[in-house]
């Protein structure tokens, strides 16, 4: 589990928990850049990042899946005051992840 966040709820920490360690498993790092943006299109489009696959990380991609349909939430990094994670409406998330998609082409 990582650092408690004070402005996140229990299972918004675990939701950020399981997306960190999908990089963990992808690069041997924590959260680090896009790592919102890549472990959603592993979970909704599939492919590759960085050492691993969709297939090879498909129970965990399911529980976060999930889990951010049951919260109606995504999480994303917002660098500020006492929190470095922000849960945002899954409605927000789409438009953000559409934004990015639309940017790497």
């Amino acid at each position: 589990m990582l650092v408690n966040d004070p402005s996140l709820t229990p299972e918004e920490q675990r939701l950020r928990d399981l997306m960190s360690e999908i990089t963990e498993a992808s690069y041997y790092a924590g959260w680090m850049r896009d790592t919102e943006f890549e472990v959603w299109r592993l979970a909704t489009e599939g492919g590759a990042w960085g050492r691993v696959t969709a297939a090879e990380l498909q129970q965990a991609l399911e529980e976060i899946s999930a889990l951010a349909q049951k919260l109606r939430k995504w999480i994303v990094w917002r660098d500020g005051p006492g929190s470095d994670n922000r849960a945002i409406s899954l409605a927000e998330w789409r438009r953000l992840y559409a934004d990015w998609k639309a940017a790497q082409s």
